[in-house]
C-alpha cells in the first residue's frame, strides 16, 4: 500500500464483508469513497488481500488464498469482484484460553473505530461467544473491567483504580487519565497518566483490583503520548504458594513444569508447593472451581487478588434491587 505501510485488520475485514455482500462486484472508486480512502489505497488493499493465505488447513495452493476478477481490475473504470473466498470453507475452533485471548484482542481493537467497524467487531464477538443473535451488536463485549476502561477512554474522563503493582507490599488507590488499551498475549494493558506518580504508566488489567469512574475530564495529551509504545517490565510468571488437595491434582497439574510431581500430602491432607501462573485471574478461577481443594498460601498480593475477584463475582451474581430473582 503506497499511502500507508500500516495494515488495518478491521478495514481488511470490512472490505471483505462488503465484497461478500456484493457478489457481482463493485466499482473500485465507489468502494474507496464508501471506506473513506483513495482509489490508490483501495487498490493496494485488494492487492494485499490477493497475497493472504490460510495455511494449516485442508486447503492447498490457490485454494487457500483469496482471488479476484483480474480483468475487472484492469478496466478503465476498475471493478472489484471476489471470485474465491477460502474462509467460506474453513471451520475454526478455539480452546478456552485461545478464545479468551481472541475476545480480549477484539475488545481492544474496537477502540476509536467507526460505528460500522464496531458493528463488525461486535457481531464477530457475539458469534465467538455463541450468542443467539449473532447479527445484533454485542452488549459490553469483553470483561466488565475492560468495558469500563474503554468507556472511560471514550468519555475522556478520569478513573480511580486500586492497583497492585508488581513488587508492591499492598495495593493502592490512584487517579489516572486513561488514554489507550493495548493487548499483549492474554493481557490487556492500559496506557494512562498517573496523577499520583506524575508520569505515564502502563497498568495491567489483572492487577486492577477495583475501579471507579470519575466525572473529572482528563488533561490534554499529544498523539505521541496516547500512542507511546508498550513497555512491559517482563513477562515473568507469578509464583504462588498453594495448598492442593489430591482431588485437585488433575486441575493444577497443567501448571506444573513437565515431569514435576506433587509433594507427598502433609498431615493436613494437602500438598504444599509453589506453582507458576500467567495471571491472578487464572488463579482465582482455579480456586473458585475447586473451592476448598486449592488454597492460596502466599504471597499476600495473590491472596488479595483472589479475594477481590471473588467479591466481584459475588456482586455480579446478586440480583438487581427491584428485579425478579
Amino acid at each position: 500500500m503506497n499511502e500507508s505501510t500500516k495494515i488495518d485488520p478491521v478495514l481488511l475485514v470490512s472490505v471483505l464483508n462488503f465484497l461478500r455482500r456484493h457478489e457481482h462486484g463493485a466499482d473500485l472508486g465507489e468502494m474507496a469513497r464508501h471506506f473513506g480512502v483513495s482509489a490508490v489505497r483501495m487498490r493496494g488493499i485488494i492487492d494485499f488481500l490477493w497475497t493472504v493465505e490460510f495455511p494449516g488447513t485442508a486447503l492447498l495452493g490457490p485454494e487457500s488464498m483469496f482471488d479476484f476478477d483480474a480483468e475487472g481490475l484492469e478496466d478503465e473504470e476498475p471493478w472489484v469482484r471476489l471470485t474465491h473466498d477460502p474462509t467460506a470453507r474453513v471451520s475454526r475452533r478455539f480452546d478456552p484460553q485461545e478464545l479468551a485471548t481472541v475476545l480480549i484482542g477484539l475488545d481492544a481493537l474496537r477502540e476509536h473505530r467507526s460505528a460500522e467497524e464496531r458493528a463488525v467487531i461486535d457481531r464477530l464477538s457475539a458469534k465467538l461467544r455463541g450468542g443467539e443473535d449473532a447479527d445484533a451488536p454485542a452488549e459490553g463485549s469483553g470483561s466488565p473491567l475492560v468495558d469500563a476502561l474503554r468507556r472511560a477512554i471514550d468519555r475522556g474522563a478520569q478513573l480511580r483504580i486500586r492497583y497492585f503493582a508488581s513488587g508492591a507490599d499492598a495495593p493502592e488507590w490512584r487517579v489516572v487519565d486513561p488514554l489507550r488499551l493495548e493487548v499483549r498475549g492474554a493481557m490487556v494493558y492500559l496506557n494512562a497518566y498517573c496523577t499520583k506518580r506524575r508520569g505515564f504508566r502502563w497498568f495491567r488489567h489483572d492487577r486492577i483490583l477495583e475501579h471507579e469512574a470519575l466525572d473529572s475530564p482528563i488533561g490534554e495529551y499529544s498523539e505521541a503520548d496516547r500512542n507511546r509504545p508498550l513497555e512491559v517490565s517482563g513477562h515473568r510468571l507469578a509464583t504462588v504458594r498453594l495448598a492442593v488437595a489430591p482431588s485437585a491434582y488433575p486441575a493444577v497439574r497443567p501448571y506444573l513444569p513437565p515431569g514435576r510431581a506433587f509433594p507427598e500430602p502433609e498431615d493436613d491432607g494437602f500438598s504444599h508447593c509453589p506453582v507458576d501462573f500467567r495471571s491472578y485471574q487464572v488463579l482465582a478461577q482455579l480456586c473458585a472451581e475447586h473451592a476448598g481443594a486449592v488454597v492460596v498460601e502466599g504471597p499476600e498480593e495473590a491472596r488479595a487478588a483472589v479475594r477481590s475477584w471473588a467479591r466481584s463475582a459475588i456482586d455480579a451474581a446478586r440480583p438487581v434491587p427491584g428485579s425478579r430473582a
